[in-house]
């Protein structure tokens, strides 16, 4: 099956990857004084080892103090992150991977007895756990939070890296502007999708222009809110017909790539099959984009991969879950797709 698409090149933006698998972000929580240490850099070594992975994209960095949202995050909110960065993104080359940095901004649900940061989001509604009310942020942090965002993308390019990837998925600053579950703002940033979606757009804006037209900006994005209440797990949240609107906006801003996710607390979908997740509001967002888009979501076999891509569900697919357990498990893919 050598004329798979699964092992066929795609062009993102202005590169190309070799193949259709991607090594989504995964926490690993081991970061030290916010930096990569040893262990996290073999880590990413053995992931991408052999070439299997054709994009492999870095867990979330935090692009301010006041956004972090775990210790052992690592930063990219200042220079002194480069040197680091610049080592990973060797790593990821010299393994014949394209790579990007996933950046975040934790928002509510970061915490003091971490930052020391008092707690900011989107709305004054509470998301961590130790129930700090967030102080929503005003539209003139906003400008400044998108400049932060924009230099972060720097820092990744100067390092090597392809791209940047805007964490808008799993609960954290992004995911909240664009669910009503966590936004509860009157202004322009609040209320209709678009709304919502603005300070996106405003942050793709500006990481092109501080980056250039060749830099690839992807948006992981949390396409529906999937809450585990009630009888309709998409009531009360964004829906999947925002999140699809909420693509197009992104690719019209100059976005290069969705990575779709779900879940702004968690993934959990009620009466929903325990795999492939999230490929049927990929493949509405892949009709409605005309960039790439990639989907995550409990895939492990060859295939669900070769289906998922077959079907037009998603142009790439990643699994996080199955590559955390098993370092070989991309090159077995291949394997797989190449014999069958």
């Amino acid at each position: 099956m050598s004329d798979s698409i699964l092992l066929s090149p795609l062009q993102i933006g202005s590169i190309t990857v070799n193949n259709r698998l991607v090594m989504p972000p995964m926490a690993t929580f081991k970061g030290e004084d916010d930096r990569f240490t040893e262990e996290v850099l073999q880590y990413y070594k053995e992931k991408t080892d052999g070439g299997a992975i054709g994009l492999a994209i870095v867990e979330h960095c935090y692009v301010s103090p006041e956004g972090k949202a775990h210790p052992g995050q690592i930063s990219i909110s200042e220079d002194g992150a480069i040197p680091g960065l610049k080592t990973l993104a060797d790593i990821f080359h010299k393994n014949g991977s394209k790579a990007l940095v996933q950046i975040s901004h934790a928002g509510a649900k970061s915490s003091p007895k971490f930052t020391e940061f008092p707690v900011k989001g989107a709305g004054n509604i509470v998301l961590n756990r130790d129930g700090d009310v967030p102080e929503p942020f005003t539209k003139e942090e906003l400008k400044t939070l998108a400049e932060r965002f924009a230099a972060a993308a720097l820092r990744a390019q100067k390092a090597g890296f392809e791209g940047i990837e805007l964490h808008s998925a799993h609960g954290y600053l992004l995911s909240q502007f664009l669910s009503p579950l966590a936004n509860n703002r009157n202004d322009e940033y609040g209320g209709t999708i678009e709304n919502r979606a603005r300070l996106h757009t405003e942050i793709i804006k500006a990481i092109r222009e501080s980056c250039g037209k060749d830099f690839v900006i992807a948006v992981r994005l949390g396409a529906a809110d999937y809450v585990k209440d009630g009888p309709d797990p998409a009531a009360g949240g964004l829906t999947p017909e925002e999140g699809v609107r909420a693509a197009v906006l992104c690719e019209e801003a100059g976005a290069d790539l969705i990575d779709v996710s779900g879940g702004l607390y968690g993934t959990e979908r009620k009466g929903y099959p325990g795999t492939a997740m999230f490929t049927d509001i990929s493949h509405k967002i892949k009709e409605a984009v005309t960039i790439p888009v990639a989907v995550v979501g409990r895939i492990t076999t060859a295939s669900q991969c070769n289906a998922i891509l077959n079907d037009g569900d998603a142009d790439l697919v990643g699994a996080a879950a199955a590559l955390l357990k098993d370092s070989d498990w991309a090159k077995n893919i291949i394997r797989e797709t190449l014999n069958s």
